[in-house]
């Protein structure tokens, strides 16, 4: 709750925000409601203060009244005439119709209408300025007098006075009859009017009036603003406003969500040249074959456009970027959540990655043409690793080998056999496949010779012979040291006995012979012959 003025007389002009978070300024469309502009119209101050309470008792649990206060920001004006309500009269305390006192787009055609032009009253400029410093995308303003909604425009061009019965549409004269009839249908008993046709009704053709606070809105701040007259009777005896409020509570709380959410809204966004990430874009959204622009902002690049019904052109457009054009499709009390993303003009310029700079030969490896893989065996007998660390380019890092310095001379060919160089008369073996590179300063190891890896098989080969040779010799001691008879280790399992040699019959010692090598042989056999 704040006040954004002072009336004639002194009195705060209060307005009561109900919003997920009031007083903190987010994308949310902005939708206000303003009552008691005549003094002696005071339903719309009671409704507006009765809906206050409504919505705050009902945000604790889901309802439509927690749906709109976060969705939209609401902000409720329940008085703008509290001098003229304290004296019972229509006009302000110095006698000035309060809505007939807005900068007019008829009188004051090619100005701009945010100025104030002179005659404008202290309650008059205040609500001017609360509007302008807000993005109001509708209102509703609160009357009595008839039973209808009231829609723009309210005056002619030749600026007569003369009821002409005549229609005079705005240019968004279909958005206008959309949310004067959504609001006309919400009500309990308006859309059944029989002197206003679905209970709406263009403002020039009931009566012409000029410097009326909904043309303003609309032309001045963009704001598309419905005129409401909730009862026949001004200043209505105390037990009718029960009936009024019952009468207009469903359509005071779900007129922004089915009427003003209904059309088309979104974000605007804008790629950077440097192909940054998108930022927030103040664009300009135009529907084709209408005039009236809106835009986005430039904090959030939040748009909302009214729009009924139908099938639709959009253009968003801005300064340095590329134009988009798309069509969206609004159904009946659904509305199109469409973001736009726009291109700079020129493309994205993409900043290519530096090139590396050229390295000299003194600290770099020459790179040749890509050969053969070593051979395995030259792999797995690499020499070791150096204590004074050496740089190592393989195939796989440099895709080519590499010459080697001056003083290496033994190299390896692609078969891996040596061919030596003469270090007396200068010539050098072909260059192997990959090798160790030396850099300025540093040692390197020369690959180990064919003759050295010879010896290195031979002395493994030489140590497998002696051990195989050791081994005859002990069992050729062995047998020999052995009493007379047959092999026990060569006969078939099949003619051994329980410690007995029953399957020879050469001889009866054989048997004693047998005995004798019943104990060892205890160890590898069961009777039978079954192993152990």
């Amino acid at each position: 709750l704040s006040s954004f003025g002072k009336s004639v007389n002194g009195s705060d002009l209060w307005v009561l925000e109900l919003s997920a978070r009031p007083g903190e300024d987010g994308p949310e469309p902005q939708v206000k409601y303003v009552g008691n502009i005549h003094g002696d119209e005071p339903t719309g101050r009671q409704l507006l203060l009765l809906l206050a309470e409504r919505i705050c008792a009902d945000y604790t649990r889901p309802s439509m009244s927690r749906q709109l206060v976060e969705s939209v920001r609401l902000f409720l004006v329940p008085t703008l005439n509290p001098d003229g309500y304290e004296a019972h009269r229509r006009e302000n305390k110095v006698s000035v119709d309060l809505n007939r006192n807005f900068p007019d787009p008829i009188h004051q055609r090619g100005k701009d209408l945010r100025v104030p032009v002179g005659p404008e009253q202290p309650e008059t400029l205040a609500l001017m300025n609360f509007t302008l410093s807000h993005r109001f995308v509708a209102s509703l303003a609160l009357h009595e007098g008839a039973l209808v909604a009231n829609y723009p425009m309210d005056g002619y061009p030749d600026g007569s006075m003369n009821v002409k019965q005549l229609k005079q549409a705005s240019t968004d004269d279909p958005a206008f009859m959309h949310l004067s009839r959504t609001y006309a249908k919400l009500h309990t008993t308006m859309s059944a009017s029989k002197e206003f046709p679905g209970g709406v009704t263009n403002g020039a053709q009931w009566y012409p009036l000029y410097g009326g606070m909904q043309d303003w809105n609309f032309a001045a701040a963009n704001c598309m603003e419905v005129t409401l007259e909730l009862n026949d009777q001004k200043w209505p005896m105390p037990p009718r406003l029960a009936a009024i409020w019952a009468e207009n509570e469903a359509a005071l709380v779900q007129w922004p969500l089915k009427a003003v959410l209904s059309g088309v809204r979104g974000k605007v966004s804008g790629k950077s040249p440097t192909g940054a990430a998108a930022v927030p874009l103040a664009a300009t959204i135009s529907v084709a074959g209408n005039t009236r622009h809106t835009s986005s902002s430039a904090r959030w690049g939040d748009y909302l456009r009214v729009l009924p019904t139908g099938t639709f052109t959009l253009t968003v457009a801005a300064p340095g970027y590329v134009p988009v054009t798309s069509q969206v499709i609004i159904l009946p009390s659904l509305g199109v959540v469409k973001n736009w993303v726009l291109e700079p003009v020129g493309g994205v310029k993409v900043t290519p990655l530096p090139v590396p700079k050229a390295v000299s030969p003194a600290s770099a490896t020459q790179i040749r043409k890509p050969g053969p893989p070593p051979p395995l065996a030259q792999v797995l007998h690499a020499p070791p690793t150096p204590t004074t660390k050496p740089v190592v380019v393989t195939p796989a890092q440099l895709g080519a080998p590499a010459p080697v310095s001056g003083n290496s001379k033994a190299v390896a060919d692609k078969q891996g056999q040596a061919k030596a160089g003469s270090e007396e008369g200068g010539q050098q073996g072909e260059v192997e496949d990959w090798q160790m590179v030396e850099r300025p300063g540093e040692v390197s190891p020369q690959p180990a010779s064919t003759l050295s890896r010879v010896f290195k098989i031979a002395s493994i080969v030489g140590v497998q012979v002696l051990a195989v040779a050791a081994f005859l010799v002990w069992r050729r001691r062995n047998q020999q040291q052995a009493p007379s008879g047959p092999n026990y280790t060569q006969l078939p399992l099949a003619t051994l006995g329980p410690g007995t040699g029953s399957g020879n019959s050469s001889s009866s010692n054989h048997t004693s012979s047998a005995a004798s090598f019943s104990l060892p042989m205890k160890t590898k056999y069961r009777a039978g012959g079954s192993a152990v």
